[in-house]
């Protein structure tokens, strides 16, 4: 009977071992982790759409990673774009630039907007940075929001990087 007790327990420790390895929050995974902690603020006017370009998702590791969700931490007051994009980085005498941010969204004069692709389902492969691009709304006197947050698998495990930079938007300067 406590061979059995004692079975059942092992049993159920390697069991929660193996869930945890595999669900969300598992460890880094190709995508890294976050950068320095930081602020941006877009000067909006209410109800106006503008670009939010900063993020860059570069797969560091060996495997595909495959996005599954974008979304916006703690947003109050404002709203994000249905989709998000990636996009490919402008290559530049040795220099990269990402879309970056403010700017009346969609970024249709940026030269790499065209080859742009929904970032839901998309496959950042290894080797490869890619610009994660959205639209972002003031839909209150300030808006604000903590990091983006991506949820994303590769290797049959799924993993969440929630990026460091926070988002004020408001009428006027920053």
């Amino acid at each position: 009977m406590i061979a059995r007790l004692v079975l059942l327990g092992v049993l159920s420790a390697a069991a929660m071992l193996l869930a945890s390895a595999c669900s969300s929050g598992g460890g880094i995974g190709p995508l890294g982790g976050p950068g320095s902690p930081g602020s941006e603020c877009f000067p909006a006017a209410k109800n106006r759409t503008v670009t939010d370009g900063f993020d860059a998702l570069q797969n560091g590791g060996k495997i595909p990673a495959t996005v599954r969700k974008v979304s916006l931490t703690y947003a109050h007051g404002m709203t994000m774009t249905t989709r998000a994009w990636l996009v490919p980085i402008w290559h530049t005498q040795g220099d990269y630039d990402a879309i970056g941010d403010g700017f009346a969204y969609p970024p249709v004069t940026w030269g790499t907007w065209k080859y742009r692709r929904p970032a839901i389902g998309g496959v950042v492969r290894p080797g490869q940075t890619l610009n994660l691009v959205f639209g972002i709304k003031r839909t209150a006197r300030t808006g604000r929001s903590g990091p983006t947050s991506i949820v994303y698998t590769a290797g049959g495990s799924t993993y969440t990087l929630t990026e460091s930079t926070s988002t004020v938007m408001k009428h006027g300067s920053c």
